[in-house]
């Protein structure tokens, strides 16, 4: 399944320079077939199908907070989002980046809030103010990451859920 992730990894780069070119393409490698599909408004989907198993991602296509199981920042706004999962592997995540003007103890106290059993590491520097909380339930661990760079305007907020079979 390596093998498959890492060409996956390399297929989202590819999506990258074929957007724009083709609506849809396909790419034979000698580890399996790479399809990259251009879709409107930014989307891009590329599967990628092996030996191994098939493994999807999904950039920009948009994601709720029922399907990423975190809370929205309100008035943040959308950067990019994404996912990916991998076929009768039963893994799979969700991302989401996103931006606000409120600092990041504002925030910090807002999913701080909504996930009062979350781990908290946090780390400050001359340059940046960092804050990671994770939770782990069962197969599923959710990740909030928010970070401000020092001279920044926007405070970045990343989402992630990840899934994995047992």
């Amino acid at each position: 399944m390596r093998s498959v992730l890492a060409l996956g990894l390399c297929a989202l780069l590819a999506a990258a320079a074929v957007t724009g070119c083709a609506k849809k393409k396909t790419i034979s490698t000698p580890e399996g077939e790479v399809t990259v599909e251009e879709r409107p408004g930014g989307e891009a989907k590329v599967t990628v199908e092996g030996e191994e198993g098939t493994v999807t991602f999904e950039a920009n296509k948009g994601v709720s907070e029922k399907e990423i199981g975190l809370p929205i920042y309100p008035g943040a706004k959308a950067q990019q989002t994404g996912t990916w999962s991998a076929e009768g592997q039963g893994k799979g995540a969700v991302t989401a980046a996103l931006t606000t003007s409120d600092s990041v103890e504002d925030v910090r106290a807002f999913y701080k809030k909504r996930l009062p059993n979350a781990k908290e590491v946090t780390a400050q520097t001359g340059d940046a103010h960092m804050v990671n909380l994770a939770v782990e339930e069962g197969n599923v661990k959710k990740m909030v990451q928010i970070m401000r760079e020092k001279d920044a305007t926007e405070t970045q907020i990343v989402l992630q859920k990840m899934e994995e079979s047992k």
